[in-house]
């Protein structure tokens, strides 16, 4: 079984929050990994994307809230401690 196989048994489906450029927070959906990248699709969207893995945490509705509201207001200080305090998805 290849590690892409072995991560969509056991992520697939699965709800993140995907960190992307300047801190931005997204709210996407597992669908394997291969090495250290993650591919994701963004939810009702087709299209797949590869992150790192260490851009991709456990979803959370008041984290993702949390993130969203500090990356709109432009609170910095507060989007980096929302990113900090995410557990990894695969940890």
């Amino acid at each position: 079984m290849s590690s892409l196989q072995s991560a969509q048994s056991q992520h697939s489906g699965s709800l993140a929050i995907a960190r992307s450029f300047n801190g931005r927070p997204g709210k996407v959906i597992v669908l394997g990994r291969e090495g250290g990248v993650v591919v994701l699709s963004g939810a009702g969207d087709d299209r797949k994307i590869g992150v790192p893995e260490r851009d991709v945490m456990v979803f959370n509705d008041q984290l993702y809230a949390g993130l969203s509201e500090a990356f709109k207001t432009g609170d910095r200080k507060r989007l980096d401690n929302l990113w900090k305090s995410a557990k990894p998805i695969f940890a």
